[in-house]
């Protein structure tokens, strides 16, 4: 991985957490240096530890960090989806969630996600109980988001009586695990597109009430 050099003017932290993020994601926590991460910063090693108490903290704000920002893209798929009719667009609405999830950020902080619910180590250096609840920061606010937006729906009378809670957390599981795990495995035998496509056929009829057309039933 080639060196980034400093940039005058940027913020160390910000470049420190940007580095850290492919060295976490493509080596693992415990592979991970923070030389490495210092290195490709562009900074020294000693500058890692004016900003952070360990390398674990390294890990947790990275996270953090890249994951507001998959958050905020998140919210802004939504924002422009409330309004729309989901009997015909809530194939659209998964295929701007899925081109946010399937981008290297994302599957980094994915396989990130991976390292500590799969730690087998619950007393090491992931194992502080507040900071492995912050992993799933992410896949918590997209379940959040689709709560929102399906009980909305259904208080429009679009969508038929369900559980939402548990529609939410099952298509949240569906994509995350769906995509985290053929990125991880090195599989790719179907399209961003035919996930989602493939997701909103599963779905659509069984959740949201569609208009009849003359000569249905």
């Amino acid at each position: 991985m080639s060196r980034k050099p400093a940039v005058p003017g940027v913020d160390r932290r910000q470049q420190i957490l940007e580095a850290a993020l492919p060295i976490f994601a493509e080596q693992g926590f415990e592979a991970a240096t923070t030389k490495d991460i210092a290195e490709l910063a562009g900074v020294k090693q000693g500058l890692v530890y004016f900003y952070f108490e360990s390398k674990a903290d390294v890990f947790f704000s990275t996270f953090e960090y890249h994951a507001r920002l998959v958050m905020a893209q998140l919210d802004a798929v939504f924002a422009d989806a409330i309004d729309e009719d989901p009997a015909t667009s809530f194939g659209c609405l998964l295929k701007r969630i899925v081109a946010v999830l399937d981008v290297p950020r994302t599957i980094s902080l994915l396989r990130m996600m991976h390292q500590v619910m799969g730690s087998r180590e619950p007393h090491g250096a992931l194992g502080a109980p507040e900071e492995r609840r912050s992993i799933g920061m992410l896949a918590e606010h997209l379940g959040r988001r689709l709560v929102e937006y399906l009980q909305a729906q259904m208080t429009r009378g679009r969508l038929r009586p369900v559980k939402v809670g548990l529609t939410a957390y099952l298509i949240t599981s569906t994509l995350i695990s769906t995509i985290g795990g053929r990125r991880q495995e090195g599989r790719a035998n179907f399209s961003s597109e035919e996930l989602a496509e493939t997701m909103a056929t599963l779905y659509r009829s069984g959740l949201f009430l569609q208009e009849e057309r003359p000569g249905t039933q």
